[in-house]
Parts: C-alpha cells; sequence; structure tokens
C-alpha cells in the first residue's frame, strides 16, 4: 500500500496500528513517519479529511512513536568500523530457512546454504511459491 503523503508503497507494518485519535473515524492512509511528521508540524490528524487535534504528548502518539523507534534502529559506525562475519553463519554448512509471506503463510527451503547468493535464494522461492524473482523483497529480522 502506498502512503497518500510521501507517495511511496510500504509495508503493512510501516502504518500504524490504529487511527490518531479516537475521534478519527477514516482509513488509516498515512504511514507512521508521515503521521509523525505531520502532528508535528500541524498538531493535527494528517488525513486530509480529518482536523482532529493532536500532539507528539499524546499517549497513541508515544506508542507509534516507539513503534518507529524499534523498526528503524540507528547505529552510529565509526571510521575505525570494520564489519565482520558472525562466526554463527560461516559455520553453518547447510540448513534450513523458513520463509513468511506478508499473507501469513510459511514454508521451509532446506537446501539452504549460508553462503548461497540472494538470486539463488529468490529462484529457490519462485520454484516453491511461483513468485517472480523480481517481485521478491527479502527481509532479515524485519529490515
Amino acid at each position: 500500500m502506498a502512503c497518500i503523503t510521501c507517495n511511496i508503497e510500504k509495508l503493512g507494518n510501516e502504518f500504524p496500528p490504529s487511527t490518531v485519535t479516537e475521534n478519527c473515524f477514516h482509513p488509516i492512509l498515512c504511514c507512521l513517519r508521515c503521521t509523525m511528521k505531520a502532528v508535528k508540524e500541524t498538531s493535527k490528524c494528517p488525513h486530509p479529511d480529518c482536523n482532529q487535534p493532536a500532539t507528539l504528548a499524546d499517549p497513541t502518539l508515544k506508542f507509534f512513536q516507539a513503534i518507529l523507534d524499534g523498526m528503524f534502529k540507528m547505529y552510529d559506525v565509526t571510521d575505525d568500523y570494520i564489519p565482520t562475519t558472525p562466526s554463527v553463519v560461516s559455520g553453518l554448512k547447510n540448513g534450513r530457512l523458513t520463509i513468511s509471506l506478508l499473507t501469513g503463510e510459511s514454508f521451509t527451503i532446506y537446501e539452504f546454504n549460508p553462503n548461497m547468493e540472494v538470486l539463488e535464494l529468490k529462484s529457490n522461492v519462485q520454484q516453491k511459491l511461483k513468485h517472480d524473482v523480481n517481485k521478491q523483497k527479502l527481509l532479515y529480522r524485519d529490515k
């Protein structure tokens, strides 16, 4: 679904789980980021047909901010940062990988190798579920 404010296609979990106020009776069409930005700038619900007052101090908006903070963590990287590969991944030879779809379905790939390329993994998903490789988006731990 696309946010009506930023016009970017987003996953369902990037939208608020409820309306901004109890007095809002419209569908949720703005993503969490745009909702928080609009309330900060205008002190009202971001929906174009709604003028309900709202502030960042409201419990609902504090909850929305907590969701955002959990989804999009910020990490500081210093100049001396050297990325490392976790030893758990490099120690595995073959394993299994569970794929969960947005519909709630899930399946397991038993031919999973942690060193396989993303395209190879997407090809396995295509063989199992008939989802085109170009239409797949892979997330690891919601990232």
